[in-house]
């Protein structure tokens, strides 16, 4: 990603990697690894709660830890996956977990 975060540096774009299940970016220690080790403040976590451990300490301190590393933070999807429905444009979208 070195040619990518020079283009982002040089245009003042960031660039957020999402977490996910069944990948490199699936566990708290992979998130704080990306941050401890990032070669740019341009490389940042969009963070999706929902696939990590459900545990409300521990997010929590995953969020602190992470601090100005995440820069985009998706509490839509905890919503529907939480509670199975989501109201968007008049209409509900059921989801199944």
């Amino acid at each position: 990603m070195r040619p990518q975060l020079e283009v982002a540096e040089e245009t003042g774009i960031k660039i957020a990697i999402e977490n996910h299940g069944n990948n490199l970016m699936e566990s708290p220690d992979a998130l704080k690894w990306l941050f401890e080790f990032r070669t740019s403040e341009n490389l940042g976590i969009a963070q999706a709660p929902y696939p990590l451990p459900q545990d409300a300490e521990m997010l929590s301190d995953l969020i602190r830890s992470l601090g100005s590393g995440i820069f985009m933070f998706y509490a839509w999807a905890a919503w529907a996956w939480l509670y199975g429905e989501v109201t968007q444009g008049g209409g509900a979208i059921t989801t199944s977990r």
